[in-house]
């Protein structure tokens, strides 16, 4: 996998200092593909770029866990969030 992936990070909301790494590691534990639409992401193609969600928010008592992350394309996370 090649190119960037950029990371956006809100200010208001706490991320572990390891957040990047454990990105990155998600991302390669579901290889890279959206778990909900099953579409192989990629960070050159901005509607496929990779995302690493919170299945359970932080705001509702979720964790940086394993567990509780996982990855989707940008289309699906930004429906997950209400912005499509």
């Amino acid at each position: 996998m090649c190119g960037i992936i950029m990371v956006y990070r809100r200010p208001n909301e706490k991320y572990p200092r390891n957040w990047n790494r454990l990105r990155f590691v998600i991302f390669k534990r579901d290889h890279y593909m959206c778990q909900i639409c099953g579409i192989k992401c990629d960070s050159e193609t901005l509607s496929r770029r990779p995302n690493c969600h919170h299945i359970i928010p932080i705001s509702k008592g979720g964790s940086h866990s394993w567990d509780n992350l996982t990855t989707l394309c940008d289309r699906c996370h930004r429906i997950m969030h209400g912005i499509i």
